[in-house]
């Protein structure tokens, strides 16, 4: 069974089910841009708190390494490279979110496994 939501937010869903999105509205795109700042700011400290446990960056790192970013192989296969390629820019994602979110941390994380 779902949770309830706090009246708060059933009002936002119920506006936002009500009024379409319209780029021109400066208070929409100011609201989104308000709630966009307000995700990436949880993210972050999520990020953070992740990485300021020893599993955290051990389970980390050990998605990072399989997302291919400490490894540049070449294969002979177009599609093997192109699957490759996009574990790759995931990772590299992840790894930029991290450093943004805590580089001190990052950079331990880095040292605790032997730089790759």
């Amino acid at each position: 069974m779902a949770e309830p939501q706090d009246e708060g937010q059933e009002n936002n869903l119920a506006q936002n089910a009500e009024e379409p999105y319209d780029a021109n509205d400066p208070r929409q795109v100011a609201q989104r841009q308000t709630e966009h700042g307000r995700k990436q700011k949880r993210l972050q400290q999520t990020a953070k708190l992740i990485l300021s446990q020893p599993n955290g960056r051990e389970f980390l790192w050990e998605l990072l390494a399989k997302c291919q970013v400490f490894s540049q192989e070449f294969f002979e296969s177009d599609r093997r490279e192109a699957f490759r390629a996009g574990e790759r820019n995931v990772g590299i994602q992840l790894q930029n979110d991290l450093m943004r979110a805590d580089r001190a941390m990052f950079l331990k994380m880095w040292e605790e496994n032997g730089n790759g």
